[in-house]
């Protein structure tokens, strides 16, 4: 990993960062982030643009949870790695094993010792997320289902827990590739492979009932890791 120190930033990336680029970089983190919109979209945005020679890119900002974003809303303490490190480490390790992911280009810290810190991923072209999709098209729904249950299994099969997976963190690219995105505060599962399958699930019913989703969306993703984990 390279490290580079510009301007009171901290970057991460695979690749050396010349300078412009890092300038380039700043400009974008200074903007403020796309309205999310669609059931199961969350509460924050990514914000959009491109770099030289990385063409366009999503870039994702970390933001508190809980009673402490009423005092400290985006800033943690520099302690460790940083969520956006944590989570590059787990979209390469995902992509390694063959899970469509968004390719992580770059983390930034800034500030110490309390800091920012931001994501740069590739963007996923003309998408729709997996609960959009459930509402408009259950034909295409039908189609992806297997790719998305795919996917999971490849998470399943090396213990990689997403703690937040449901049909809002799928998304389907126009060309019809599926995508899972969303590692942050990701871990590696310590137990059996079948416990994990079955966490996945629950927590994936537990979205489509609180948003009213169709059942099928259940339905289709139950069938599938249970017929993959449990062959007889």
């Amino acid at each position: 990993m390279k490290i580079k120190k510009y301007k009171n930033y901290l970057f991460h990336s695979r690749e050396e960062l010349s300078l412009e680029l890092a300038d380039e970089l700043i400009l974008l983190l200074q903007r403020s982030p796309e309205k999310p919109s669609g059931t199961l979209a969350g509460r924050f945005g990514v914000v959009l643009g491109s770099l030289s020679g990385m063409g366009k890119v999503a870039i994702k900002g970390y933001r508190r949870g809980g009673i402490l974003r009423f005092f400290i809303r985006m800033r943690y303490l520099a302690l460790g790695k940083s969520r956006a490190e944590q989570e590059f480490e787990f979209l390469e390790r995902a992509s390694e094993i063959g899970c469509s992911v968004p390719r992580p280009l770059i983390s930034v810290s800034h500030g110490w010792p309390l800091q920012r810190t931001w994501l740069v991923m590739e963007a996923i072209e003309s998408h729709s997320t997996l609960a959009d999709i459930s509402e408009r098209d259950v034909s295409l729904l039908y189609r992806v289902m297997p790719q998305v249950a795919e996917n999971i299994m490849k998470l399943i099969e090396q213990k990689i827990f997403h703690v937040d997976l449901h049909p809002g963190n799928v998304l389907i690219a126009d060309s019809g590739k599926a995508y899972i995105i969303d590692f942050d505060k990701a871990g590696t599962f310590h137990k059996s492979r079948s416990l994990l399958r079955d966490k996945y699930l629950c927590r994936w019913r537990r979205a489509v009932i609180k948003h009213e989703l169709p059942e099928v969306l259940s339905e289709l993703l139950s069938a599938e890791l249970r017929r993959k984990l449990d062959p007889k």
